[in-house]
């Protein structure tokens, strides 16, 4: 391989020494939470029919979101939606509607 002009060093040298802690990090970042994170996200959890309108049940469901994308940065939507579910079911809370309750204007 060349060197590169911008680096002065060999681009496969760079290559290698680059890739241990990418992997690494790319592994790290596409794991799922831990129980002991996913508990502290549970405790920050509070069953939907126990906040006072829809404006506090999106505002939690959106720090909800927030807090496990800074847990799973490469988690997606649904995975991080199913997280709540789960959470919500464990703390038995209502299941009527609620979790997914949103202002209409």
């Amino acid at each position: 391989m060349r060197a590169s002009p911008l680096l002065g060093r060999d681009t496969r040298t760079l290559v290698r020494a680059m890739a241990g802690p990418a992997a690494i990090l790319l592994l790290a970042a596409a794991t799922p939470p831990t129980a002991s994170q996913e508990a502290a996200l549970a405790r920050t959890l509070v069953c939907p029919e126990r906040l006072r309108d829809d404006a506090a049940r999106l505002a939690q469901t959106t720090r909800f979101v927030q807090a496990y994308g800074r847990i799973a940065p490469r988690s997606r939507m649904g995975e991080r939606m199913a997280a709540r579910d789960r959470i919500l079911a464990a703390k038995q809370c209502r299941s009527d509607g609620l979790q997914y309750s949103f202002p209409e204007t």
